[in-house]
């Protein structure tokens, strides 16, 4: 029911796919499965992983950790690290329910309104500090990424990141059909609520995504100026023909 693998110091993507391929395979077989991953970088959006399993029939939460360095007198903040808080929850015949975010934006230490934020909804602060220590101690600690620099053991400086996944098949609780009919009413229903404002539409998380991936696979994805011309620049470098 366990995976865990070693990102041999490159790009967290690769063994964060494969740990969550892997964990499908074993929940589908056990019921649920745990994957964590060490020893690489950054593994981008927490849901990459977490719709790999929205197929099976699997609920899911992803996150990751890294190495802190934290210094007596700092702001609390920095404890909380940043890192991603993901859960999803298949749905049936409408989009399905993918919350992924970091549990930091808006409260970096650079950022503009965060001393702002800080003393007008500090409950708001503390919660995303305590879910930003949830990801440092499951998906950084938990992978053995020490508190402290000095005693980390390394051979690739920049592998040091972990993650976590953890997904579990909806039939221990509930019969799939049923409940993936549930979600459906749900998201139906709460695209009938009034949206917050500047908004045009109620979504439950990971709807507004999936409104635009419809849009993007019929009109294509849009690409501004410089990064097309990256991307030109890195075609002609590799000797691979543009698609434009």
């Amino acid at each position: 029911q366990t995976v865990m693998v070693d990102g041999d110091g490159g790009l967290g993507y690769f063994p964060a796919y494969q740990a969550a391929l892997m964990a499908v395979e074993k929940a589908e077989a056990t019921g649920m499965a745990i994957a964590m991953t060490r020893n690489h970088g950054h593994f981008g959006a927490g849901g990459i992983y977490a719709r790999l399993t929205l197929g099976h029939d699997l609920l899911t939460f992803v996150t990751s950790g890294h190495q802190l360095d934290l210094q007596p007198g700092a702001p609390i903040n920095v404890a909380a690290g940043g890192s991603p808080f993901t859960f999803a929850a298949p749905a049936g015949q409408e989009d399905d329910l993918v919350l992924d975010f970091g549990t930091m934006h808006d409260l970096y230490l650079g950022d503009a309104h965060r001393e702002e934020l800080e003393r007008i909804v500090p409950g708001l602060a503390m919660r995303h500090i305590g879910m930003g220590a949830i990801c440092q101690v499951w998906g950084g600690l938990l992978a053995g990424i020490p508190v402290d620099p000095q005693r980390a053991s390394r051979e690739w400086p920049g592998g040091n990141q972990g993650s976590l996944l953890f997904t579990f098949k909806i039939e221990l609780f509930a019969e799939p059909e049923r409940f993936k009919a549930e979600m459906d009413e749900y998201v139906r229903r709460t695209h009938q609520l009034r949206p917050l404002p500047a908004f045009d539409q109620a979504y439950l998380p990971g709807g507004v995504e999936a409104a635009r991936e419809r849009e993007y696979r019929e009109l294509g994805v849009p690409v501004s100026a410089d990064h097309r011309e990256r991307l030109e620049a890195l075609a002609d470098e590799l000797g691979i023909e543009r698609p434009w």
